[in-house]
Protein backbone atom coordinates (compact mmCIF):
# COMPACT_ATOMS: atom_id res chain seq x y z
CA UNK A 1 0.00 0.00 0.00
CA UNK A 2 1.49 3.49 -1.09
CA UNK A 3 -0.16 5.15 1.67
CA UNK A 4 -0.06 3.49 4.61
CA UNK A 5 -2.54 5.42 7.46
CA UNK A 6 -0.01 6.21 10.22
CA UNK A 7 -0.72 7.75 13.71
CA UNK A 8 2.58 8.27 15.79
CA UNK A 9 3.43 11.01 18.69
CA UNK A 10 6.79 12.55 19.73
CA UNK A 11 6.99 11.44 23.09
CA UNK A 12 10.44 13.07 25.53
CA UNK A 13 12.23 10.81 27.44
CA UNK A 14 13.12 12.97 30.76
CA UNK A 15 14.87 11.40 33.69
CA UNK A 16 14.72 12.53 37.17
CA UNK A 17 18.10 13.24 37.76
CA UNK A 18 17.42 16.38 40.75
CA UNK A 19 14.45 17.72 41.86
CA UNK A 20 12.48 20.54 40.41
CA UNK A 21 10.80 22.85 43.29
CA UNK A 22 6.97 23.38 42.00
CA UNK A 23 6.35 20.83 39.76
CA UNK A 24 2.80 20.09 40.58
CA UNK A 25 -0.14 19.16 38.50
CA UNK A 26 -3.46 18.24 40.70
CA UNK A 27 -5.54 15.49 40.12
CA UNK A 28 -9.43 15.89 40.84
CA UNK A 29 -10.58 13.63 43.41
CA UNK A 30 -13.71 11.46 43.40
CA UNK A 31 -15.30 13.73 45.58
CA UNK A 32 -15.64 16.48 43.35
CA UNK A 33 -16.83 14.31 40.78
CA UNK A 34 -19.35 13.07 43.04
CA UNK A 35 -20.05 16.81 43.54
CA UNK A 36 -20.83 17.18 40.13
CA UNK A 37 -23.18 14.31 39.83
CA UNK A 38 -25.36 15.49 42.60
CA UNK A 39 -25.61 19.16 40.73
CA UNK A 40 -26.68 17.03 37.86
CA UNK A 41 -29.76 16.45 39.48
CA UNK A 42 -30.33 19.68 40.96
CA UNK A 43 -32.43 22.48 39.33
CA UNK A 44 -31.38 25.81 40.65
CA UNK A 45 -34.12 28.73 39.80
CA UNK A 46 -31.14 31.26 39.45
CA UNK A 47 -30.38 29.33 35.98
CA UNK A 48 -33.75 28.49 35.25
CA UNK A 49 -36.50 25.40 35.41
CA UNK A 50 -34.13 23.68 32.64
CA UNK A 51 -33.13 20.29 34.13
CA UNK A 52 -29.38 20.32 34.07
CA UNK A 53 -26.91 17.69 31.70
CA UNK A 54 -23.65 15.81 31.64
CA UNK A 55 -21.22 16.45 29.31
CA UNK A 56 -17.64 14.70 28.78
CA UNK A 57 -14.90 15.71 26.44
CA UNK A 58 -11.86 15.13 25.97
CA UNK A 59 -8.84 17.34 24.90
CA UNK A 60 -6.68 15.50 21.71
CA UNK A 61 -2.77 16.45 22.49
CA UNK A 62 -3.18 18.26 25.06
CA UNK A 63 0.37 18.44 26.61
CA UNK A 64 1.42 19.78 23.07
CA UNK A 65 -0.92 22.90 23.62
CA UNK A 66 1.21 23.69 26.36
CA UNK A 67 4.30 26.76 25.78
CA UNK A 68 7.24 25.33 27.60
CA UNK A 69 8.18 26.45 30.55
CA UNK A 70 11.52 25.80 31.26
CA UNK A 71 14.71 25.44 29.18
CA UNK A 72 14.41 21.89 27.62
CA UNK A 73 15.58 19.97 23.86
CA UNK A 74 14.91 17.01 22.80
CA UNK A 75 17.14 14.94 20.36
CA UNK A 76 14.64 14.48 16.96
CA UNK A 77 14.21 11.50 15.45
CA UNK A 78 15.88 10.43 11.82
CA UNK A 79 12.49 10.71 10.41
CA UNK A 80 11.72 13.89 11.29
CA UNK A 81 14.49 15.41 9.28
CA UNK A 82 15.43 15.70 5.99
CA UNK A 83 18.81 13.69 4.83
CA UNK A 84 21.11 17.33 4.15
CA UNK A 85 19.84 18.37 7.62
CA UNK A 86 20.22 15.12 9.61
CA UNK A 87 24.14 15.55 10.53
CA UNK A 88 23.60 19.65 11.61
CA UNK A 89 20.96 19.50 13.61
CA UNK A 90 20.25 16.49 16.08
CA UNK A 91 18.78 18.89 18.87
CA UNK A 92 15.73 20.95 18.80
CA UNK A 93 14.72 23.57 22.02
CA UNK A 94 11.06 22.91 22.57
CA UNK A 95 8.60 25.78 22.43
CA UNK A 96 6.05 23.65 23.14
CA UNK A 97 5.64 20.51 26.15
CA UNK A 98 5.45 17.12 25.13
CA UNK A 99 4.53 14.09 27.12
CA UNK A 100 7.18 12.43 28.67
CA UNK A 101 8.52 16.03 29.68
CA UNK A 102 8.68 16.05 33.58
CA UNK A 103 6.56 19.63 33.84
CA UNK A 104 3.91 19.11 30.68
CA UNK A 105 1.38 18.15 32.80
CA UNK A 106 1.95 21.31 34.79
CA UNK A 107 2.24 23.49 32.24
CA UNK A 108 -1.53 21.95 30.72
CA UNK A 109 -2.81 22.96 33.35
CA UNK A 110 -1.50 26.04 34.46
CA UNK A 111 -1.77 27.30 30.45
CA UNK A 112 -5.46 25.83 31.03
CA UNK A 113 -6.38 27.69 34.27
CA UNK A 114 -5.66 31.14 31.79
CA UNK A 115 -7.79 30.24 28.62
CA UNK A 116 -10.54 28.73 30.74
CA UNK A 117 -10.71 32.11 33.00
CA UNK A 118 -11.04 33.76 30.17
CA UNK A 119 -14.24 32.52 29.35
CA UNK A 120 -15.49 33.31 32.66
CA UNK A 121 -14.72 30.19 34.42
CA UNK A 122 -13.15 30.59 38.00
CA UNK A 123 -10.83 28.12 39.85
CA UNK A 124 -12.00 26.49 42.83
CA UNK A 125 -11.26 27.36 45.83
CA UNK A 126 -10.45 23.84 47.08
CA UNK A 127 -9.24 22.30 44.03
CA UNK A 128 -7.20 23.56 41.29
CA UNK A 129 -8.95 20.71 38.67
CA UNK A 130 -12.77 22.08 39.35
CA UNK A 131 -14.02 25.29 37.44
CA UNK A 132 -17.57 27.59 38.05
CA UNK A 133 -19.11 30.10 36.06
CA UNK A 134 -21.00 32.32 38.11
CA UNK A 135 -23.47 33.64 35.32
CA UNK A 136 -24.48 30.71 34.19
CA UNK A 137 -23.73 27.52 36.74
CA UNK A 138 -22.01 25.61 34.51
CA UNK A 139 -19.28 23.36 36.56
CA UNK A 140 -16.51 21.80 35.07
CA UNK A 141 -14.30 19.36 36.59
CA UNK A 142 -10.75 18.69 34.81
CA UNK A 143 -9.06 15.48 34.82
CA UNK A 144 -5.92 15.58 32.99
CA UNK A 145 -7.23 16.17 29.24
CA UNK A 146 -10.67 15.53 30.05
CA UNK A 147 -13.44 17.39 30.96
CA UNK A 148 -16.97 16.55 33.20
CA UNK A 149 -19.25 19.27 32.96
CA UNK A 150 -22.60 19.97 34.61
CA UNK A 151 -25.37 23.07 33.65
CA UNK A 152 -28.02 23.76 31.64
CA UNK A 153 -28.01 22.46 27.88
CA UNK A 154 -27.22 25.54 26.64
CA UNK A 155 -24.24 26.83 28.77
CA UNK A 156 -22.59 23.10 28.09
CA UNK A 157 -22.93 24.12 24.62
CA UNK A 158 -21.48 27.21 24.88
CA UNK A 159 -18.54 25.78 26.62
CA UNK A 160 -18.54 22.69 23.76
CA UNK A 161 -17.89 25.49 21.44
CA UNK A 162 -15.67 27.59 23.19
CA UNK A 163 -13.62 24.49 23.83
CA UNK A 164 -13.61 23.36 19.95
CA UNK A 165 -12.47 26.96 19.27
CA UNK A 166 -9.40 26.62 20.69
CA UNK A 167 -8.81 22.72 21.23
CA UNK A 168 -9.56 19.79 19.10
CA UNK A 169 -12.17 17.87 20.94
CA UNK A 170 -13.73 14.85 21.19
CA UNK A 171 -17.02 14.94 23.29
CA UNK A 172 -17.81 11.48 24.32
CA UNK A 173 -21.76 11.91 25.79
CA UNK A 174 -24.12 14.53 26.48
CA UNK A 175 -26.83 13.58 28.72
CA UNK A 176 -29.44 14.06 30.99
CA UNK A 177 -28.59 13.27 34.81
CA UNK A 178 -30.02 9.60 35.54
CA UNK A 179 -33.04 9.77 37.55
CA UNK A 180 -34.64 7.89 40.64
CA UNK A 181 -38.18 7.24 40.79
CA UNK A 182 -39.56 6.41 44.79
Amino acid sequence: HNNPMCKSRLVGKEFNNDAIDGLFAGTSPLEALRCLIQEAGTIRARYGPQTNVIMIDGVSRAFFEAPAVRQACVELPDESMTSSVRNLHRVSHLEMSVCGTRDAAMNWQEGLAKKVSRLGLKRGRDHPCVYWHANTGLMTLVHGDDFVSVGQQQAADQFKKQLEARFEIKTQAIAPPPTTHP
